[in-house]
């Protein structure tokens, strides 16, 4: 990993560099090679019988390192290292505000984590976290959407730049009701079918978290959207201070949800205060939309 993770960082540039570029198709194309590459070496690996994780974990790698390579060639750029610092440098107003608010996103969401294990037990967070895997497709749809939603926003407001709000607010609601839609399908699942998913994780606990764990999906997609419509107005000091608040806020509620009512309590406790969030990033959002702020081109 240490030796494949600068390529891989190199092809999840280039991906968004392309959208950035309006050439969405490249970056299929590209993506579509790291995925013909992996299949067809993890598939030699296994019938070669060098089936550990170890193998397999560099058969990801490697067809990452592949893709970053095409990547290079179809741009028909060499990543040019001596403008990396002055590049940098340029950005620095938005790439440490930025860098601040991912770094404290993440660690109040793990602190939360860790804080429910330490109060309710190692099992309530399995189940939280399974809870949280089984909205898989919506949590790809988010990654999907970071690499799009930001560029393609920029180039709406350009062109008119009233449609951004609209825009924003139907991102919104497409990402929530994706996730109500989908925690719909799971709580109606049949209990059998339920067992086969999550194995021996247990289903029975599982389906009591299906409720909240929708609400707090549906809520960080409309977190999503509010972000996206600051990152599209480069607004990093807003963004920042959403942060912030949120993050505190979600690990407040995750604390005292786990002491209520264990798992249950943790997972409605998350709901809560993500919804509460959204409300603070939306806010924030308007407060920036409201002000003439430059772009990012």
């Amino acid at each position: 990993m240490g030796a494949a993770l600068p390529l891989l960082v190199l092809q999840d540039a280039l991906r968004s560099a392309f959208f950035a570029l309006g050439s969405p198709h490249h970056a299929f194309w590209n993506d579509l090679t790291w995925g013909v590459a992996m299949t067809a070496l993890i598939a030699t690996a296994y019938l070669s019988h060098n089936d550990s994780f170890a193998v397999f974990l560099g058969c990801w790698a490697i067809a990452g390192a592949i893709a970053a390579g095409v990547g290079v060639w179809q741009l028909r750029q060499r990543p040019q290292r001596r403008g990396a610092l002055s590049w940098i440098g340029n950005h620095a107003d938005l790439g440490r505000r930025f860098a601040l608010e991912y770094l404290f996103a993440r660690g109040s969401g793990y602190l939360a984590l860790l804080s429910v294990s330490a109060i309710a037990g190692l099992s309530s967070l399995g189940a939280i976290n399974a809870a949280r895997v089984l909205f898989g497709p919506i949590n790809v749809l988010f990654a999907g959407m970071v690499a799009v939603a930001v560029p393609e926003g920029v180039r709406l407001v350009k062109d008119n730049p009233e449609q951004l709000s609209p825009a924003v607010l139907r991102l919104g609601l497409f990402l929530g009701g994706g996730a109500v839609g989908l925690g719909t399908i799971l709580y109606l699942l049949p209990a059998s079918l339920g067992e086969s998913l999550v194995r021996d994780s247990g289903w029975s606990q599982i389906h009591l978290l299906i409720v909240p764990t929708t609400a707090l999906v549906a809520a960080e997609g409309f977190v999503f959207a509010q972000r996206t419509g600051l990152r599209i107005l480069a607004d990093a000091r807003q963004s920042l201070r959403a942060q912030l608040v949120g993050g505190p806020l979600i690990l407040a509620g995750a604390i005292s949800g786990a002491f209520v009512a264990g798992a249950t309590g943790a997972a409605w406790g998350f709901a809560i205060a993500m919804s509460l969030a959204a409300g603070l990033w939306a806010r924030m959002f308007a407060t920036s939309r409201n002000h003439d702020r430059p772009m990012i081109e």
